[in-house]
């Protein structure tokens, strides 16, 4: 078994966690190493936008490790050389697609994460490269 299939494997059992009913879970690897993971998380601002009510698990994974080296999530940092990897799972655990959105897209190129891999509806998951 490949690290991606055991990684992917964490992020399922990450996403089972969480306690939103959106339940996403991700971790930041280098290689075969976790350095940080976070599910997502409901936001209870009541002047936060409806499309937007839960910090997303990849921003929040981001944040943990900024957390754990001691610097600001605002500081520039070049994490190229990390794998984002993000699963969701419905109610009953059953996996579904978790390809990052936009705005997550949008960070995982801020911080310089190029690859990513996430769940797919067909109980396996798809790998991906960010070229820019």
């Amino acid at each position: 078994m490949s690290y991606h299939h055991r990684l992917i494997g964490k992020a399922i059992d990450l996403a089972s966690t969480s306690e939103y009913r959106f339940k996403h879970g991700a971790i930041l690897a280098r290689g075969s190493k976790i350095l940080a993971s976070a599910t997502n998380k409901l936001r209870n601002d009541p002047l936060i936008a409806p499309t937007d009510v839960t910090f997303h698990a990849e921003d929040k994974a981001i944040r943990e490790y900024c957390r754990i080296l001691g610097v600001s999530y605002l500081a520039p940092m070049d994490l190229a050389d990390m794998t984002m990897y993000i699963a969701r799972v419905d109610s009953v655990g059953s996996q579904k697609l978790s390809r990052p959105c936009g705005r997550c897209l949008y960070n995982l190129e801020y911080f310089g994460i190029r690859d990513f891999v996430y769940t797919n509806e067909l109980d396996g998951f798809s790998i991906e490269r960010l070229d820019w």
